[in-house]
């Protein structure tokens, strides 16, 4: 099962860091895959803690931002 989550994650990067997260922001959107790619990832998400280093909390910050970009309307922690 893991195996699919990353994959899944890793698709859902993809698609944000190639700026094709527009795609899944069009008014058809709402494939159940585009629902499970969301769900995985959303699931997936850390906030960041105090014992964080300000690196790691950038880039948990950064994470949920990029997510919120390909998942609109989806809850990010």
């Amino acid at each position: 099962m893991q195996g699919i989550s990353a994959a899944a994650l890793t698709c859902a990067l993809v698609l944000t860091v190639s700026g094709c997260a527009a795609w899944l922001d069009r008014p058809t959107s709402g494939t159940e895959t585009e629902k499970t790619l969301c769900q995985i990832w959303g699931q997936g998400l850390f906030l960041p803690s105090r014992t964080d280093t300000a690196d790691t909390a950038q880039r948990l910050i950064a994470q949920i931002g990029d997510y919120r970009a390909a998942c609109p309307g989806w809850p990010a922690p």
